[in-house]
């Protein structure tokens, strides 16, 4: 008899997809069930790192991970990141020291959640998570830091009571499943939050947040309040706890993070290092400003990440108003430099096209529009209608990847392509401007 043969990971991500009829399905009683199963058995050790750090929030929560993990990594730290989505790769999902796991310890891991599943149904995401969490536990890294999926409360990583919790920011994104107003999407977000735990908040959040962190008795830190950006330094508190009162400040990096961001990042930083007894404590300014220094070559993954040179060509995972907004801001300071700003557009169908274009219009010369290929897609029509109330300046194409081969052969070298609208138009572009055919072509084009 012929042994059954081993499923492979684009085979484990098609059976995934298919084992719950829902994309989405909140609530944490099935996939605490299911991981429960896997602790009793020690398939997965528990705690899955000395510490654990959750971040939710409506934006940012990817750059804050990705420049917390920078920091650790270059004070001599173990990380593991689990974060979604990806962008080309599901690999990227599940990070060890700064590289995404092979496919192997995956396979194993997804092996691992079914045997344990017993027929508990489970969505994409939460079998995802519970894979991602067995497969980090197999390097028991100093830190583990865990993106929240959607909201907070009941989104599959908080079944991990971590030690370090970060809500990074709140604004209107999928309302359908966290309410209508800031309150209510503020309030899910919260549900990250344990009693007694070390917190960082990003700036602005609305006051309900406050509110849980105080009922909580939390050791609080707020962006804004006890930490600082201004006039190119940061203004830190050694640790969380109210009982340490010592300060620090160092020099801001030279970047384009978000300030919020960089802020929780380094902040994060010194409290899990006070959490993990390091001796080499950065506790000097000119220490501390070195190591920071370091965020200033941080490239994230679909966060006004450059996919190319002659033309300059960035892409920015930016799908709602509050992440336009700063988009936007990015996009004035380019201008000092480039003649003119292109952008290549696309967005999902229950996304709010009509407050992304709004809030970015402004400082956009041409448009190049395309529907995406995948079940929610925007049609091209509405797209088309809600910029067209701006600007006359639009041009409409088939797909995203003829819209970016336009944005190249319109563009000169004093032209800033920004690609943006959703993680979608960012795995597209990524992917073809990754092809060596495009270079190929467009090398031979420029002979």
């Amino acid at each position: 008899m012929m042994p059954n043969k081993r499923k492979g990971l684009p085979e484990w991500l098609d059976l995934i997809s298919r084992t719950h009829p829902s994309e989405i399905e909140m609530g944490l009683d099935r996939i605490r069930e299911v991981w429960c199963r896997l602790l009793r058995d020690s398939l997965s050790p528990d705690p899955i790192a000395r510490k654990t750090v959750v971040i939710a929030g409506t934006n940012g929560k990817g750059t804050t991970a990705f420049a917390l993990a920078k920091l650790l990594m270059d004070h001599g730290c173990s990380v593991g990141v689990y974060s979604s989505p990806h962008i080309v790769r599901y690999n990227e999902r599940v990070q060890f020291n700064g590289q995404p796991v092979d496919n192997e310890l995956l396979i194993d891991s997804f092996e691992r959640v079914e045997a344990k599943r017993e027929g508990t149904p489970l969505t994409y995401f939460e079998f995802g998570t519970l894979a991602g969490l067995v497969a980090l536990a197999q390097f028991r890294p100093d830190v583990a830091i865990l993106e929240v999926g959607l909201g907070g409360r009941l989104d599959a990583v908080n079944i991990i009571d971590a030690d370090l919790a970060i809500i990074t920011s709140v604004g209107l994104d999928h309302t359908e499943w966290l309410g209508d107003d800031l309150t209510k999407i503020a309030r899910e977000k919260a549900g990250i939050l344990r009693q007694g735990q070390s917190v960082l908040l990003g700036e602005s959040l609305p006051e309900v947040v406050d509110e849980i962190s105080s009922r909580l008795s939390c050791k609080a830190l707020t962006v804004g309040k006890q930490v600082f950006s201004k006039e190119g330094k940061l203004q830190l508190r050694r640790s969380c706890d109210p009982a340490d009162a010592g300060s620090l400040e160092c020099d801001s990096p030279e970047s384009l993070l978000p300030e919020n961001n960089i802020c929780l990042a380094v902040q994060g930083f010194l409290e899990l290092l006070v959490q993990l007894e390091v001796k080499k404590y950065p506790e000097s300014r000119t220490c501390l400003s070195q190591l920071v220094a370091g965020l200033s070559n941080l490239a994230v993954p679909g966060r006004m990440e450059q996919l190319h040179h002659r033309p300059d060509v960035f892409a920015d995972v930016c799908h709602n108003p509050h992440a336009a907004v700063y988009l936007s801001k990015l996009l004035s300071r380019h201008r000092r430099r480039y003649r003119k700003i292109v952008a290549v557009f696309s967005a999902l169908e229950d996304k709010d096209v009509k407050g992304v274009v709004e809030a970015v219009h402004s400082q956009i010369d041409q448009w190049l529009l395309a529907p995406l290929q995948v079940p929610r897609a925007a049609a091209l029509a509405r797209l088309q209608t809600e910029v067209g109330h701006h600007t006359k300046d639009v041009l409409s194409f088939r797909c995203v990847e003829d819209a970016l081969g336009a944005a190249v052969e319109v563009s000169s070298e004093d032209t800033f392509v920004i690609v943006f609208g959703s993680f979608y138009v960012v795995e597209a572009a990524t992917v073809y401007f990754a092809d060596g055919a495009f270079n190929s072509k467009h090398t031979q084009n420029e002979e």
